[in-house]
């Protein structure tokens, strides 16, 4: 990953945020720039106090959280590095210690690869050197060992990536052989915790807002790694065993700043920052595709001139590099030389394959009284990209705010996480690219959000990007005849059902019967909404006919004399009573209707007949039982016999006073 940290703890909120960016700007130079819902994912057990929170997740959607425990009663006590892993459903993993941090760099760094595997570095703590430490975890979390990858580590934060067989790109500042000159350094460790020779890739330097090194590998074992000797950036391809295969100095046509990869299935890119004779506000965004093999550096492309006015903090995270090839990169933009007017924007370019020009695109304004700032992008399944970044009414607890950019480039609507992220600390210094984690899985996306505004007060929210509708089956009855009543039954993986029985009436249990009064044919739907929004329906139709029992050869049928003598609801119970002919038999279908803004809903029930009466007690559905505003009814169907007819009538229900008040109780807790 790419680290920069902030040092300081501004006074004020605007004045804080100016402070920040111009803090960047000196330091690194002339820096400038479906349906588908946010639900809640795994709930990693953080330690309490911690420092240094990572976290990373693999595209089968399994993660890895990493942190520094630390005693804020002594600073200078090392920190205790814990992990936390997560299957793929959000099962946690039991919580585990690796060892110590250095209290002066408390900061963890946590990647995973393609089959799941994952690995977490951090600087460690021992007796006349500085360790770089390592920790391996296998797909399903436990821990394949921890190993000293090197003792040099001059100062930052290490990195490390992982491939698809699990074996770790680990890069970091150390020294050179004299040990008094700082290089960039490299070391491959196999998947069985193998270590491998260490690369001295070059000079390298290190500055509060300048970047140490940026790391990416493909899942076939090609890597390649950025650093910066203050002046200069370079790239290097690591061979899938861990070896040099090639390296060199970035071609630039001026001063460039925050040069940052990320790679594919098949390939990686570099994306960095070009500074005009005009400094930030004539900035560009340019960027390099980089093969597997033959020639180091492949086709470029630049974007239009950034439309910062006075110069941006520095962009965030990595680019995105989709399936197809596109390159997706944001920034922070916006005018900053007034502390009183300062507002900030998030702007980004998109190159698609072949591409060697883009132009900027802005995100709409929020309406926020300081803008938008700190974008992070990650590819999705499908070519799309996951923008994620923070809208900031105030510098305290900004809000986290997503949207999806299409394959094709369409944006998607604003989906907020309904999370605040907090970086501004003292003492504890978080980084910048540990405030939003986004990632991309196979069915959507997770997004860690790191909130270390008190010092030592760390803490990791994650919530899932739901996209995958429910799972969902039914079962329709093919038809029936009037006054039957009717199964219908469906079975959903999650979220809430409801049934539409096509007669204006409805149900939201998974299981119902349902009688139908009249004749016909019905189109049968129910709908399986989750927590997201993601719906999935089933469509089916069922015909109705009238009883068809023939009459007795020569005989003549007479009325059934169906009534209803009594239809009286107390509470959520409805007490129905009637008459019919005293030769009739069998059962009386009942249904209580009653009207709820456009919607009818109902219940039925039905009552055997027994010398010429009939009568039942229906107890009402939750949401019967709170409707009561229109007056319901009740329908009596028979279907006849032999002898008789059929018949069908209805009766207005009398609501007793105990209806009333119950109905207004409910009335007033649902207000």
């Amino acid at each position: 990953m790419r680290k920069f940290a902030l040092h300081a703890r501004p006074a004020s909120t605007r004045s804080a945020l100016v402070a920040v960016a111009a803090a960047g700007l000196l330091a690194a130079a002339p820096a400038a720039a479906g349906a588908a819902g946010w639900v809640d994912g795994p709930k990693f057990n953080v330690a309490a106090p911690a420092a240094g929170v990572d976290f990373s997740a693999a595209p089968d959607g399994s993660s890895t959280a990493a942190w520094s425990g630390i005693d804020i009663r002594d600073t200078s006590a090392p920190g205790l590095v814990g992990i936390q892993h997560a299957a793929a459903n959000g099962t946690l993993g039991q919580t585990q210690t690796l060892g110590t941090a250095a209290p002066d760099t408390l900061q963890t760094d946590v990647a995973s690869g393609a089959s799941g595997a994952s690995a977490v570095v951090w600087a460690g703590v021992a007796t006349n050197s500085d360790p770089v430490k390592l920790a391996l975890l296998r797909p399903d979390g436990s821990v394949v060992g921890t190993y000293t990858v090197a003792d040099d580590l001059r100062a930052g934060v290490p990195t490390v990536a992982v491939d698809g067989g699990g074996n770790a790109l680990v890069a970091w500042i150390g020294y050179d052989a004299d040990a008094d000159e700082q290089v960039a350094k490299l070391r491959r460790v196999t998947a069985t915790g193998a270590l491998g020779r260490t690369l001295t890739l070059g000079p390298a330097a290190i500055s509060s807002f300048a970047l140490s090194l940026s790391l990416a590998v493909i899942p076939s074992g090609t890597g390649w790694v950025t650093w910066n000797d203050g002046t200069v950036d370079s790239l290097a391809r690591i061979t899938p065993s861990g070896e040099l295969d090639a390296s060199d100095a970035l071609p630039s046509p001026g001063a460039s700043a925050f040069a940052a990869l990320a790679s594919n299935d098949g390939g990686a890119v570099l994306t960095r920052l070009e500074i005009g004779s005009g400094g930030p506000s004539s900035a560009r965004v340019a960027g390099l595709r980089l093969p597997t093999s033959g020639a180091l550096f492949g086709a470029g492309f630049q974007s239009a001139e950034l439309t910062s006015v006075g110069g941006t903090l520095p962009p965030t995270g990595k680019p995105a590099l989709a399936a197809d090839g596109t390159v997706t990169f944001a920034w922070t933009g916006g005018e900053l030389t007034d502390p009183t007017t300062a507002h900030l924007n998030v702007s980004y370019t998109r190159f698609p394959p072949g591409a060697t020009f883009a132009s900027v695109q802005q995100l709409p304004a929020s309406g926020s009284a300081m803008g938008e700032m700190l974008p992070f992008v990650s590819p999705v399944a499908g070519g799309g990209t996951l923008l994620s970044w923070l809208r900031v009414d105030n510098i305290i607890t900004p809000i986290v705010d997503t949207t999806m950019i299409a394959a094709d480039g369409t944006l998607g609507p604003v989906l907020s996480t309904g999370l605040s992220a907090s970086f501004v600390s003292g003492g504890v210094t978080p980084t910048f690219d540990h405030v939003l984690m986004p990632y991309g899985t196979n069915e959507g996306a997770l997004l860690g959000v790191s909130n270390q505004l008190i010092p030592g007060l760390g803490s990791l929210t994650v919530k899932r990007l739901d996209v995958v509708a429910p799972q969902l089956s039914a079962t329709i009855p093919a038809g029936g005849v009037t006054g039957q009543p009717l199964t219908f039954s469906a079975a959903v993986s999650d979220g809430s059902v409801w049934w539409d029985f096509g007669d204006d009436s409805g149900s939201r249990r998974a299981v119902v019967n349902h009688t139908y009064g009249t004749p016909g044919t019905y189109a049968i739907s129910v709908t399986a909404t989750d927590a997201a929004g993601n719906a999935t329906t089933r469509s089916g139709q069922l015909t109705i006919a009238a009883p068809a029992t023939p009459p007795t050869p020569g005989a003549r049928r007479t009325a059934a004399g169906l009534k209803l003598t009594s239809a009286v609801r107390s509470g959520g119970d409805v007490t129905i009573a009637g008459t019919i002919a005293s030769t009739a038999s069998g059962r009386v279908g009942l249904v209580y209707a009653q009207k709820n803004g456009r919607r009818t809903l109902s219940a039925s029930t039905s009552a055997r007949i027994a010398k010429g009466r009939f009568s039942v007690k229906l107890k009402l559905s939750k949401a019967l039982a709170k409707t009561f505003r229109l007056k319901p009814t009740v329908t009596a169907s028979y279907a006849g016999s032999a002898t008789l007819d059929a018949a069908r009538t209805v009766r207005t229900v009398t609501l007793r006073r105990a209806a009333r008040r119950s109905a207004r109780r409910s009335g007033k807790k649902k207000r």
